[in-house]
């Protein structure tokens, strides 16, 4: 065998996920063809032969495969699919390189004509099985994998195909296949982990437990598998077990989201909020779209007697999610224990570049909306913005703006825009001012606002 294919052989395998003999075995099929010049090239050759110049571009993408060139071989395979059209080949190699292109939807048209030119063929059924697995499209997954368990089955389609019917939310089937995965191969890491799940959503901590261990037997050190384990014990209430658990997920992975959120948590809940807050804000600044940890932070500074820090932490979250109803909750509830609702007073002015007080045509103008707190507690998330009375054609007016956080005794002013059209008339715009806080606590608002403006 040549060097040069056994390296690129072993590469290969290298970014195969392990046990997938199927698809290691496609692999080195194809490489061999590459290489020599036999397999599935010379099955199609006389095919391809047929038509002037298919076989040139067939060839050029295989060569092209091979430098690791996709995007070439993909063009070439295209050339040879629009000259040789019936041929099942072409249509594979064309289907492989489009799905490692993350050309998913065209890949997913190739391998269906491959398989409407050669419905018996089980590398295909089996790679387009697993490229819907891994792109969610399960009810597609399982239709192919089937095809494959009916064939040939075996431990990595039995997996896959168990893969797809979880990803479906079918459980009793994917526990099936997972099964039969292991009745194949006890030491199948990925099946005895998936077991767990399972059981572990069916309300069977223990099963998951069980399983999960296996798993660890297998291949150890596994972050998540500590954090699964530690949501088990912590659903069967034994906090300390969870903690130890959690601790070891950071221990391995220390930038795990979910092993410093679920340690963060259980610290918390084991009464040790100083110790949590450093896990949850790592967790929170990993993935701040996920909210709950910022929330969970806030109230560890709650806990703490940190006000402050849970009043911004808090705000912080509102800031990404403003309907997040926790952090309202919360948030207000810290306010309520004091008893110092705040008290909101506004005005608002109209100015312009001109200096006249008067919109004029293509002229830039702001309404400056002053609010001042003068109550005993804080007010947040202020909202600001001006709606129309009636018909006036001529004005843009700019975005709504937010006052963050408003203490006792302090002022903020907010500039809304206000640009005059050409086509701007003469006469008076008029505006109501809205503003809502966060908790209700909105203030007594002027009339209307009145933009007096100049015509062309």
């Amino acid at each position: 065998m040549k060097r040069g294919m056994v390296s690129l052989f072993v590469a290969l395998s290298k970014v195969l996920p392990d046990g997938c003999g199927i698809m290691r075995h496609a692999a080195f099929i194809a490489l061999f063809a590459v290489f020599y010049g036999v397999g599935f090239p010379t099955v199609v050759s006389a095919q391809i032969r047929a038509r002037s110049g298919a076989e040139e571009y067939f060839n050029r993408g295989n060569e092209q495969l091979k430098a690791g060139d996709l995007k070439s071989a993909a063009e070439n395979y295209r050339k040879a699919a629009e000259v040789a059209p019936d041929n099942f080949q072409v249509h594979f190699n064309y289907a492989i390189v489009l799905r490692d292109l993350g050309r998913i939807d065209e890949a997913k048209a190739e391998f269906l004509r491959a398989i409407d030119l050669n419905p018996e063929h089980v590398f295909a059924h089996f790679h387009l099985g697993l490229m819907c697995v891994q792109n969610r499209d399960f009810p597609l997954a399982v239709e192919h994998l089937n095809f494959v368990v009916e064939k040939e089955p075996g431990e990595e389609v039995f997996f896959y195909l168990g893969s797809a019917y979880q990803g479906m939310s079918k459980t009793e089937e994917a526990m099936d296949c997972y099964l039969k995965t292991i009745a194949i191969n006890p030491r199948n890491f990925g099946a005895w982990y998936n077991i767990g799940l399972i059981r572990f959503y069916d309300g069977d901590s223990a099963g998951a437990l069980e399983a999960y261990r296996s798993a660890l037997e297998i291949v150890p050190d596994q972050s998540m598998v500590y954090v699964n384990m530690g949501l088990a014990y912590m659903s069967d209430a034994r906090t300390g077990e969870a903690e130890r658990h959690f601790e070891r997920a950071v221990e391995l992975d220390p930038n795990n989201f979910y092993a410093l959120f679920n340690y963060g948590d259980a610290l918390i809940f084991n009464g040790r909020a100083e110790q949590a807050v450093g896990y949850l804000k790592k967790a929170f600044e990993l993935n701040p779209s996920r909210l709950t940890p910022g929330n969970r932070l806030g109230e560890a500074y709650e806990q703490l007697g940190r006000r402050e820090d849970a009043i911004n932490q808090y705000l912080s979250v509102l800031e990404k999610s403003p309907s997040n109803s926790r952090a309202s909750f919360n948030l207000y509830n810290l306010l309520n224990k004091l008893n110092l609702p705040p008290q909101l007073a506004v005005s608002a002015t109209f100015s312009d570049a001109s200096g006249d007080n008067r919109l004029g045509a293509e002229e830039d103008g702001f309404v400056v909306v002053s609010v001042k707190n003068t109550g005993k507690g804080e007010a947040h998330i202020i909202g600001i913005g001006l709606t129309p009375e009636g018909a006036f054609d001529g004005i843009t007016v700019g975005s709504p703006q937010t006052i963050r956080r408003l203490k006792p005794g302090q002022t903020e002013k907010v500039e809304i825009h206000m640009h005059g059209q050409k086509d701007i008339q003469a006469g008076e715009a008029r505006f109501s001012l809205n503003i809502q806080e966060l908790h209700d606590f909105n203030p007594e608002i002027p009339t209307e606002i009145i933009v007096r403006t100049i015509g062309m």
